[in-house]
């Protein structure tokens, strides 16, 4: 996001045809790690209505301190709270408002959403987290 201009990255295989030749949006195709490309983005996007493994995807987006823009489906399952650790859109219009919005808001806002997004992820889901928790019931049980 710089300028007033985007560029949306389709990472991953099977783009919509549509999407292909469209000089505001690079398709990838299959990677190997996206970990580049969420690195190299200002911000994440995760427009799910059905299944559920592009969970670890929004974990991976916020433990690299990107702000997500996501639909309820999308963080379902976790404890995110829209507006504290994401931004919530739910129909397609609500998307293109939330990063029309990302181009005009404070960046303090931004980062303010994407530090806490990186807190929950830190605090619930790093390796520590998991393992004291395990301990923790492990503990309890003996």
């Amino acid at each position: 996001l710089s300028n007033g201009k985007v560029l949306f990255l389709l990472v991953g295989p099977d783009p919509p045809p549509e999407s292909i030749g469209l000089s505001y949006i690079k398709v990838t195709g299959y990677v190997e790690s996206i970990a580049p490309y969420i690195a190299a983005s200002d911000a994440c996007i995760a427009p799910i209505y059905h299944g559920g493994g592009v969970k670890m995807k929004i974990l991976d987006c916020m433990s690299l301190k990107k702000v997500v823009i996501a639909t309820r489906k999308a963080v379902e399952g976790t404890l995110l709270k829209p507006w504290i650790h994401y931004i919530p859109a739910e129909e397609p219009i609500d998307f293109v408002h939330r990063i029309v919005e990302l181009l005009r808001i404070d960046r303090k806002q931004i980062t303010k959403i994407a530090n806490e997004g990186y807190n929950y992820v830190k605090f619930n889901h790093s390796t520590n987290a998991v393992v004291d928790m395990l301990l923790g019931v492990l503990k309890d049980s003996i």
